[in-house]
């Protein structure tokens, strides 16, 4: 390249820059600024389906999430996972700092979750969850069985329930623990402890869903309440 051209470098990457930040504001809601510490989870939530934008096509973020769009959300997220049809992204750190949310001291528990929050949480976990976890091979057997989880949950919700069909995925499936306060799929705002609680038992039953024990020299799985009892002895 010669001196003359040089110029044109920052100008290219300038373009860039500025069809990037184009594409992202046409693909965001009216209301998600593409400069918004939260635009990029809102965007990939939305891609993936997990949350939606209101009926006035705007996402309102600052807007408190309730346990029965928390149930509808996980459940999106955990089926997304389980199938692989999440639209993985690099795993990055969630950085509260940038956000001016960090949670107060002593107070974090009972704060309740925004919906720019959630997005954020939701993605990250969806992500690390993709980029992290190994998969079992096809036709493993094993998968789905480990004494670790906790024990199924009855669903008690109304079959009229917007959230029965999520909460029932999530309970079938063992992502939802006992006394999940997630069970009610009521309109109470969800609590940072109860997100933090419903992201580690939607991890637990994702991980026994989709990835095997591990087998020894032997061909038995690590976890000896699933050994033969009468194991063939090798010559």
């Amino acid at each position: 390249m010669q001196h003359r051209d040089f110029w044109r470098v920052p100008i290219i990457a300038l373009g860039c820059i500025a069809l990037s930040v184009r594409a992202m504001a046409q693909s965001l809601p009216p209301d998600v600024r593409a400069g918004h510490w939260a635009a990029a989870p809102v965007q990939i939530a939305l891609r993936n389906q997990i949350l939606s934008v209101e009926a006035d096509k705007n996402f309102h973020g600052d807007v408190k999430v309730t346990h029965q769009q928390a149930v509808i959300a996980l459940a999106r997220l955990g089926k997304a996972l389980e199938t692989g049809a999440w639209q993985k992204s690099a795993s990055v750190p969630v950085s509260f700092a940038k956000t001016g949310v960090a949670p107060q001291a002593g107070a974090w528990e009972k704060q309740g979750v925004s919906r720019y929050v959630f997005a954020t949480v939701l993605t990250r976990m969806g992500d690390y969850a993709n980029n992290g976890l190994l998969r079992a091979k096809p036709g493993e057997k094993d998968t789905g069985k480990s004494t670790v989880v906790p024990p199924a949950v009855t669903v008690t919700l109304s079959r009229s329930s917007p959230a029965y069909a999520s909460i029932t995925y999530l309970a079938d499936h063992r992502m939802v623990g006992p006394g999940s306060p997630l069970l009610s799929a009521d309109d109470k705002t969800l609590t940072a402890a109860e997100m933090t609680r419903a992201m580690k038992d939607l991890i637990i039953g994702l991980t026994d869903r989709v990835t095997d024990m591990g087998h020894d020299a032997d061909g038995n799985t690590r976890d000896e309440a699933f050994h033969p009892k009468n194991p063939v002895k090798k010559n």
